[in-house]
């Protein structure tokens, strides 16, 4: 793994700035700690549009990436489609160094 976006995720994994999984990722937008949702390309309509629905009513960005499961969760060890950043300098970093288009913030 030399990608750069996926390396800078292990490293806010292990800051412990990350939240992984439906049920977490929704408990940190609810409290206000997530920055940022990262979903993968193969993630369910329907988790995309519970978690989409969850983003717009606190106003956090939600990117869908370019990565399946296995190469998201192999970035921070842990199977999942989809991740919140829980820190604004985090989440900063992570936006700059995914290359997505407007098409793939939903």
């Amino acid at each position: 793994m030399n990608d750069a976006f996926l390396l800078s995720l292990g490293i806010c994994m292990k800051a412990k700035k990350l939240s992984y999984g439906f049920d977490t990722v929704k408990e940190s937008l609810q409290s206000g700690a997530a920055c940022v949702v990262f979903v993968t390309n193969d993630i369910s309509q329907k988790s995309q549009k519970e978690i989409s629905f969850e983003c717009k009513n606190v106003g956090v960005e939600i990117i869908k990436t370019a990565y399946d499961t296995d190469t998201l969760g192999g970035a921070i060890g842990r199977k999942t489609k989809i991740v919140s950043v829980n820190d604004k300098g985090f989440a900063d970093m992570l936006k700059l160094k995914l290359s997505y288009n407007k098409e793939d913030i939903l």
